[in-house]
């Protein structure tokens, strides 16, 4: 059978959360684009909130994303060409290595910090504080509560 299928598309909330974490992200990246860190346009800043003070095995970063561990290995191919990531020898494995921001990452990462903290003011500015406490709260009820189905 050929031709257009009848689909009936619904408003559902994922609909919307879906735009506001898309939206949410584009201010973010344009701002932290803006600001110098062109790394932050590509992929590549999505692994980058799993790297953390310590480091990350990009086994790890790998599950936490659900990619492959071979996509990662191209995202930190990428940030370490940019200088904001590095490889270092994980101390427990001597086959495993740790990825690590470099000064330059860490530096934009204190620098992604200011740019969150600006774009949740602007928000709350827009909302209201106590709009924004209930949305926060209301927000990790929905993670948790989707995080319980299966």
């Amino acid at each position: 059978m050929t031709g257009k299928a009848d689909i009936e598309l619904i408003d559902h909330i994922g609909v919307d959360l879906w735009a506001a974490a898309d939206a949410w992200k584009a201010a973010y990246t344009a701002a932290m684009v803006n600001a110098g860190h062109t790394a932050f346009g590509g992929a590549g800043f999505a692994i980058l909130q799993f790297v953390g003070p310590h480091g990350a095995r990009p086994a790890e970063i790998a599950r936490k994303l659900g990619v492959s561990r071979q996509a990662v290995q191209q995202l930190i191919d990428t940030l370490e060409h940019d200088g904001i990531v590095t490889r270092v020898p994980d101390p427990e494995d001597g086959r495993a290595k740790i990825v690590r921001l470099t000064a330059s990452g860490a530096e934009a990462h204190q620098l992604g910090n200011r740019v969150k903290a600006r774009i949740e003011a602007a928000l709350t500015e827009e909302l209201g504080a106590d709009t924004m406490v209930a949305l926060k709260r209301d927000l990790a009820r929905v993670t948790a509560r989707l995080s319980q189905s299966g």
